[in-house]
């Protein structure tokens, strides 16, 4: 008996501990989300994704509540600051495009127990298992894609899965597709962002107005749209020959399942 209380104090003790990190952690979260909020940088990036998100719902004759949200790559956000504003952007976009709480889902295989534990309070699905940006969009709904600062091939799997005219029911909001092709070397490039290459000049994209206090977090970020009417004009040929993409783990930035 002597020896089984010490180890239910412990127990007791690092629950609660756990519970103060997600705690401390939220608050955190909400705090930079309401800085956020205030700053004329959110203004402008919400308008111009609702603007492009309408257009699509009004496209295809949808709702807002059409909508799904998915989030990958974010990274340890207990951790690295760049993640917990990357987050805090996300929450308040959710709430501006007023995106339904069960259409969110969130994902990244370093995501800490914690971390789940906070996702989840702030009603997000975590997902289970690692999808490597391999996503296939419902067909009679918009995905918005949040993927600030992921690897190459990530951006790459979420095309290749969507391949064709389903491109036009997704937002990518991430790193700049032109950015990357202008910057990245060619080799790199057609092994791992080959889709990335071949959509690129049907892309609609608006590079966000970043101010210097969030450079380092939302720098060379994009949203990138795919609109109907620049898809019909592709050449005859375009969407054959689309094989999944395979990999070099050295080059790639992505993690495998």
């Amino acid at each position: 008996m002597d020896g089984f209380v010490p180890a239910r104090k412990k127990k007791q003790k690092k629950s609660k501990n756990s519970l103060d990190v997600i705690g401390n952690h939220k608050q955190r979260i909400e705090d930079i989300k309401f800085d956020i909020c205030s700053t004329q940088f959110f203004r402008e990036t919400a308008d111009s994704i609702k603007m492009v998100l309408q257009e699509k719902l009004t496209t295809a004759k949808k709702q807002s509540s059409n909508t799904d949200l998915v989030c990958y790559g974010l990274g340890n956000f207990m951790d690295s600051y760049i993640a917990r504003y990357q987050l805090a952007l996300l929450l308040a976009l959710r709430e501006e495009l007023q995106i339904v709480e069960g259409c969110c889902e969130i994902y990244d295989p370093q995501f800490v127990p914690e971390e789940g534990a906070l996702l989840s309070e702030l009603n997000f699905t975590v997902l289970q298992h690692n999808q490597e940006g391999k996503r296939e969009c419902i067909e009679d709904r918009i995905t918005v894609f949040y993927m600030p600062h992921c690897g190459k091939a990530l951006y790459n799997n979420v095309l290749w899965r969507n391949w064709g005219q389903r491109l036009e029911n997704i937002i990518v909001i991430g790193n700049s597709f032109t950015h990357m092709i202008e910057n990245t070397p060619s080799r790199i490039l057609e092994s791992t962002a080959n889709y990335v290459i071949k959509i690129q000049p049907y892309t609609q994209e608006t590079l966000l107005q970043v101010p210097s206090q969030y450079e380092d977090v939302f720098n060379d970020t994009s949203i990138h749209t795919f609109r109907s009417h620049d898809l019909q004009n592709v050449p005859e040929n375009f969407w054959q020959n689309c094989p999944e993409p395979v990999y070099d783990p050295s080059d790639a930035e992505i993690i495998f399942s």
